[in-house]
């Protein structure tokens, strides 16, 4: 997994954003619940702020790591509201949002 956008040319994951990217995925492809997918979006949002990585380009990372996980969620079917690879997109976009901007 790599991301040239995130801290300029540099193609190397840090063990901790690898970890929450992969986390990320691992609730998304096992249908987890919103708030165990939000708990690690909000970790996500953190570590990006502390790293000085932009909104944008972390948001870019968000998108793609749902995509990841999108063809094993499109396989199992019908979903519920808010369970469609387009809804769980737009709530992790929102949450990191919320999250990243928030003032301590």
């Amino acid at each position: 997994m790599t991301n040239m956008g995130i801290a300029g040319a540099s193609p190397h994951l840090t063990p901790r954003q690898d970890r929450l990217e992969a986390q990320m995925v691992a609730v998304l492809r096992r249908n987890g619940t919103r708030s165990s997918l939000r708990v690690v979006v909000d970790e996500f949002a953190d570590f990006a702020r502390l790293q000085g990585i932009s909104a944008e380009s972390a948001l870019t990372v968000v998108r793609s790591v749902a995509l990841r996980a999108g063809p094993d969620m499109d396989a199992r079917g019908d979903t519920a509201v808010g369970d469609s690879v387009a809804d769980r997109v737009a709530m992790m976009v929102r949450w990191f949002k919320s999250r990243y901007d928030r003032h301590d």
